[in-house]
């Protein structure tokens, strides 16, 4: 609370708000008398002195000053009505905002009426904060807080008694003043901003009654005057306009023209630099200034960290940019992360740091670094690699060797609901292309007669409880297991010779557990069945017992072998089935029923 008077609604708002909050601080204004600031301590506040500019000035400071997760600002003309102080608690009790906007009614001519006409209601105030560092002020004439998401709007309200403390002569006074200090500026449709205080010239009488309860707090608090202490040997705190300065947003002017440095934190990351690729370079940023530099991508002015990519004495790019992560107030520093670019062919370069603002050009204080580029190693790195050996070839049938793996065909259909149509239809092209093989479709009841230990209850859906089902099956059967929209197209037989594990990709880099196969007691298979039941109805989404967790697992077994694509994927889960198409070079088709998505 920043305050210009003792009298009026200051000291029964603060003993008000004084059974709900655990701290209350208090920026008086210097030209009160110390002998009338007692009061305002007896509320359990926390009081300093300071010169008084206009109350944005001081908003910085004030909320640094804060301790409590949360803030609510009050000024000295207001009040607050007993709705809003029995809202507070559930308010910040919610985790689902950091900002709430709290509805201030202008009590007009007198204390038993407001104005109910826009834009003197439902003027919304964002006053209740969390304390938090994105937290961000512009400093400027009548505005709060930067607005951050989530927010929320308070039920209660706030009384602002403006207009019941000074006439009018004395607010065309105030109007004019604030005029000058930001004119031109206006609130909704075109209405003058400095014309709140002016209903006489703007209002069209629309008012409302006070309500009888928060009436009769507002005529304590209007005829509240202090007790006298000039006997008080009372000392406030004083708080210098510098060091409220300090946490002000600069001005580009200001910006340009004061000592602001990024150097990098860390030169060793220079090293390891990658021709095209991004990397996180942690740099140490000083502010020797005064007042904050303004932080996020909203940053008003836009300040932005640039980098610039020198080659000898010729500059070869100077458009990277990044976000200043924090704010760096007056005289202080300190650290973040920067992704830059580095150059596209590899070398010897220079990096420079510097801060710019957008359409305002470059700071002029930066730091060149030398830095070596790394030629960008080909093809991308997976877990499984296709270039590593392992990929199976297509044979051509006529050097078929033992089948290690079981002749078992293992699918899954859980709960209560008959199989399509159409999935019977696949399952017997299984059976007509690989005659020698067993069928066995896994139901809820087979899994409770063989798996009885086995609780698929925490499970989202049946094709999570499918997932972990199908490692169980074959971990300890062997055999292979086959999702029932998958059609067979030919004789897998030709294509296992030999081979004690497999599965198939389904992008590079990851496989599918839609179709795979073991040997019995396979570790592979025994590791995949541990994995899918721990991570079983856990993670926001069901994928950890899928193919990014089968993907992890078989990149740790050399025999492993891997088909590519078209072997059981020739299209992608998110493209339209083709029509007319022969798949032909197919073992399998997946059809993608996307039962994860039901």
């Amino acid at each position: 609370m920043v305050v210009g008077r003792v009298d009026g609604p200051v000291v029964p708002s603060l003993r008000r708000l004084s059974r709900v909050v655990s701290e209350i601080l208090v920026v008086a204004d210097s030209r009160i008398p110390e002998c009338d600031l007692p009061p305002l301590e007896q509320c359990g506040a926390r009081v300093v002195r300071a010169d008084f500019e206009y109350l944005e000035f001081h908003l910085p400071w004030i909320h640094k000053q804060c301790a409590a997760d949360w803030v609510l600002r009050l000024d000295s003309d207001e009040f607050i009505s007993d709705a809003l102080l029995l809202e507070l608690p559930q308010l910040i009790e919610s985790r689902n905002c950091d900002q709430y906007w709290i509805p201030r009614r202008w009590l007009f001519p007198n204390l038993t009426t407001w104005l109910s006409e826009g834009p003197w209601w439902p003027d919304p105030q964002l006053r209740l904060v969390r304390n938090i560092g994105s937290l961000a002020f512009s400093g400027q004439l009548h505005s709060s807080a930067t607005p951050q998401y989530p927010s929320g709007l308070a039920a209660g309200c706030l009384y602002h008694l403006e207009l019941m403390q000074e006439d009018l002569p004395a607010r065309w006074k105030k109007a004019a003043r604030y005029e000058g200090l930001r004119p031109g500026l206006v609130a909704q449709d075109g209405f003058p901003t400095n014309g709140y205080y002016l209903p006489e010239r703007f209002s069209r009488g629309s008012l409302s009654h006070t309500p009888s309860g928060d009436l009769e707090g507002l005529v304590e608090a209007a005829n509240y005057q202090p007790p006298r202490s000039p006997e008080v040997d009372y000392r406030a705190p004083f708080v210098s306009r510098e060091e409220f300065a300090l946490h002000l947003t600069p001005t580009i002017d200001q910006l340009q023209s004061q000592e602001v440095r990024v150097t990098v934190a860390d030169t060793m990351v220079l090293d390891t630099l990658v021709a095209g690729e991004s990397t996180p370079l942690p740099v140490e940023i000083y502010n020797g200034g005064v007042g904050s530099v303004p932080f996020g991508p909203d940053a008003d002015p836009p300040v932005r960290i640039g980098w610039k990519w020198w080659a000898g004495t010729e500059l070869i790019d100077d458009s990277g940019r990044a976000y200043v992560s924090q704010e760096i107030g007056g005289h202080s520093h300190n650290r973040q992360l920067v992704n830059i670019v580095a150059p596209e062919a590899p070398g010897a370069y220079e990096l420079e740091l510097d801060f710019c603002i957008e359409g305002g050009g470059w700071n002029g204080s930066g730091t060149k670094y030398k830095a070596r580029i790394s030629a960008r190693p080909s093809g991308t790195r997976f877990y499984i690699d296709e270039s590593s050996g392992a990929m199976a070839q297509y044979a051509d049938g006529s050097a078929v060797g033992k089948v290690l793996i079981p002749q078992v065909i293992h699918q899954v259909w859980l709960g209560a609901s008959e199989m399509p149509r159409e999935y019977r239809i696949f399952r017997d092209t299984w059976r007509r292309c690989n005659p020698e093989f067993k069928s066995r479709v896994w139901t809820d009841e087979t899994v409770k007669s063989e798996f009885p230990d086995l609780d698929l209850s925490s499970a989202r859906n049946p094709a999570e409880a499918s997932n972990v089902l199908r490692y169980h099956v074959i971990a300890r059967y062997g055999g292979i297991y086959v999702d029932c929209d998958i059609e067979a197209r030919i004789p897998i037989s030709p294509y296992l010779s030999g081979v004690t594990l497999f599965a198939g990709l389904e992008v590079p880099g990851r496989v599918c557990n839609a179709l795979f196969g073991a040997v019995a007691e396979h570790p592979a298979m025994q590791l995949a069945a541990q994995y899918s039941t721990d991570f079983c109805g856990r993670g926001v989404q069901p994928f950890n017992t899928g193919p990014q967790m089968l993907t992890m697992v078989l990149a740790q077994y050399r025999d492993a072998t891997i088909f590519p694509e078209t072997a059981f994927y020739p299209y992608r889960w998110d493209e339209s089935k083709p029509q007319g198409r022969s798949f032909e070079g197919s073992i399998a088709v997946h059809h993608w029923g996307k039962s994860w998505v039901k």
